[in-house]
Formats: C-alpha cells, sequence, structure tokens
C-alpha cells in the first residue's frame, strides 16, 4: 500500500502561477499605456515641427512684414476664439496687401494650431536687432494631464529670415 503523503500541491501551485500570470498581465498594460503616452506625444511632436514649417513658409511669402514683426504673437488653441479677417486672400479674385496677407496666414495658421493641437500655447517671436532677423517659433502642449506646467512638453523652432 502507497501512502500519500503530499496533498494539496497542485492546487498551491495553480494558484502561485495565476498570481503571477496576474502580475505579468497588468506588467504587459501598464507597458501598453505608456507606449500610447509616449505615442500621442510624438505625434503632437511632428504636429508641432509641420505647423512651425507652415507658419515659417507663409513668413518667408511676406518677408518684409515678418521681418517687422507682423507675425509675432501668442495663441492659446483651447482658449481663443478665431475671427476671421476680412479679406481672403486664398481667394484669386481678390488682392491683398501685405498686412492683410499676414493677417489672413496667421488666421489660417491659427486655425490648423487650434485643430491639431489642441490646448497648446504657441508664440512668435522676431528679434530685429540682429542681422539675418532671428524669429522662434514655440510650441507647448498639454500631453499628460497630471504633469505640471513645467513638465509639459514643448518645442522651440529658431529661424533666420
Amino acid at each position: 500500500m502507497i501512502k500519500k503523503t503530499q496533498q494539496g500541491i497542485t492546487l498551491l501551485e495553480v494558484l502561485i502561477a495565476i498570481v503571477i500570470l496576474g502580475v505579468a498581465a497588468l506588467g504587459t498594460a501598464s507597458l501598453h499605456l505608456q507606449g500610447l503616452s509616449v505615442n500621442r506625444n510624438s505625434l503632437m511632436r511632428t504636429q508641432a515641427a509641420m505647423l512651425a514649417n507652415d507658419i515659417i513658409e507663409r513668413m518667408y511669402v511676406n518677408i518684409d512684414k515678418a521681418k517687422a514683426g507682423s507675425y509675432n504673437g501668442s495663441f492659446v488653441a483651447n482658449a481663443s476664439e478665431l475671427t476671421a479677417p476680412a479679406t481672403d486672400c486664398d481667394d484669386s479674385a481678390t488682392s491683398c496687401d501685405t498686412d492683410q496677407l499676414a493677417a489672413y496666414d496667421l488666421y489660417n495658421w491659427r486655425s490648423r494650431v487650434k485643430e491639431n493641437l489642441p490646448n497648446a500655447t504657441v508664440s512668435i517671436t522676431t528679434d530685429a536687432s540682429v542681422t539675418p532677423v532671428k524669429t522662434t517659433i514655440t510650441a507647448q502642449w498639454d500631453w499628460d494631464a497630471g504633469k505640471s506646467a513645467e513638465e509639459q512638453a514643448s518645442e522651440q523652432f529658431v529661424i533666420y529670415l
């Protein structure tokens, strides 16, 4: 007659395996959420670069007004209501002077910022005291609601006109 001295060990092994699998699943889920957050921030950085490139191209077309600081200003995407300029410079039947073109460019650019970088603050500053004229475009956006203002993501683009 064979005597069994171990009883219930299989159940204990199964419970330990379930705990280990549960911890591994939680770790995997946490990694996935962190990856999504980093991916979203990467998308926002790409959007900021594309938007900076857009306004830079617009400024080169209207370079005299850009050097004069007509494009300077700060804009908060979620707090600002946009007012369309009186002149539609995209209309081929309408001719715009350089002041109207600058206002139209800023309106279009700010509309795109509001659409593509929610909760963003952007600014354009021009330093005409240096040659060539230095223009800085700064974009800051909220990519993690739990972070302080100092920890939020931002990009700065510097061009010389």
